[in-house]
């Protein structure tokens, strides 16, 4: 009975490892959520910290005085990594809210990235509801801004399906480490193919240098000739 050649075994042992990790990274990228990446940003103008050298320094909006005024933008965009598999997203709902009820000095301002998207907002006494429609890859983010009485940033949270919202400081190092995890896991899977491949070739150099040397039986030889 003919023995099982050592390569061989470890050919096939190599090609279903490789296609197990190949499989289970094609998994992993295509079961990924999609990334809705945002950016938080304040200015807060406050006239109280001016007012020993300046007793007469008001801020006005329109004809009201107000002490302190807080303008938060905040931009939304689809991650457009190459590693994720999910570029366009209908619709989403985001809720920027404070811990309680806040006031507001002027209209929740939103801006889509152009005509073919959109973007709408309820204001409500803690905050503001918008939703998010036809989200896709554009040079421009959604843009929404809320001008407020609140000297902290407020929360800002996601509602929708198969989707996760991630800071945009976040998603750049999260990149980072995924681009090098598949990164490392690509190195060994060329380096698995091109190592059995080389042992394929090895096998069948050893192979042929055992083989005694000999002249080929003709075609009309049979086994009890000479």
């Amino acid at each position: 009975m003919r023995r099982p050649e050592l390569g061989t075994l470890g050919q096939w042992l190599g090609g279903a490892v490789a296609a197990i990790l190949a499989v289970t990274l094609g998994w992993l990228l295509y079961n990924r959520p999609t990334q809705l990446a945002y950016t938080l940003t304040s200015l807060t103008l406050s006239a109280d910290p001016a007012r020993s050298l300046l007793p007469n320094l008001t801020i006005r909006i329109g004809s009201q005085d107000v002490n302190l005024v807080t303008v938060n933008t905040i931009e939304f965009w689809l991650n457009p990594g190459w590693l994720t598999t999910r570029r366009y997203l209908e619709k989403a709902t985001v809720a920027i809210d404070w811990e309680h009820d806040v006031k507001h000095y002027v209209k929740v301002k939103s801006e889509a990235p152009s005509s073919a998207h959109g973007v709408s907002c309820l204001e409500h006494k803690s905050g503001a509801t918008c939703d998010l429609e036809r989200i896709s890859k554009a040079d421009r983010p959604y843009r929404i801004t809320l001008a407020t009485d609140q000297d902290r940033p407020p929360m800002v949270q996601l509602v929708a399906k198969d989707t996760e919202l991630i800071r945009a400081e976040a998603l750049k190092a999260g990149a980072t480490f995924l681009d090098a995890s598949v990164g490392v896991l690509g190195v060994f899977l060329v380096t698995l193919f091109f190592g059995l491949r080389l042992n394929a070739v090895v096998s069948m150099i050893k192979k042929q240098a055992k083989e005694p040397p000999g002249e080929s039986k003709s075609p009309g030889a049979t086994a009890g000739q000479p």
